[in-house]
């Protein structure tokens, strides 16, 4: 799935990576992979790619983003807007998965209907 990877690189070095996996036909995309290299933490990193991914889920169509964590929940609800999920909301291939995983991730989950945080109101 390496066509699914975004990188972010600082002077020709690869410092964070984030992947977007699609399921189109729940109009679905899954947030996963977000790694920031320790050295460069607390520099909003994380939370450009996450808007990235975001951005890219809503150009395309999906009407929800959704991401599992076992470590992250409050970086994902506090500064990414995502909500508490139940497995029950992950389309049914990746909800298999999750099962069968065994990591009791939480879900989390974010709507990409209406308009993005970079729509301006009308004037």
């Amino acid at each position: 799935q390496i066509d699914d990877f975004y990188v972010f690189e600082v002077d020709r070095d690869v410092v964070a990576c984030v992947a977007l996996h699609r399921y189109p036909e729940d109009e679905k995309a899954e947030l996963a992979c977000l790694f920031v290299d320790p050295r460069h933490e607390r520099q909003a990193i994380g939370g450009k790619l996450a808007q990235y991914v975001e951005t890219i889920a809503r150009g395309l169509g999906y009407r929800e983003l959704f991401c599992l964590s076992t470590q992250a929940f409050n970086f994902f609800q506090q500064k990414c807007g995502y909500r508490a999920g139940q497995p029950e909301d992950l389309p049914a291939e990746r909800r298999e998965k999750y099962e069968k995983g065994g990591r009791k991730s939480q879900v989390m989950a974010k709507s990409l209907a209406g308009p993005g945080p970079d729509a301006r109101p009308a004037a």
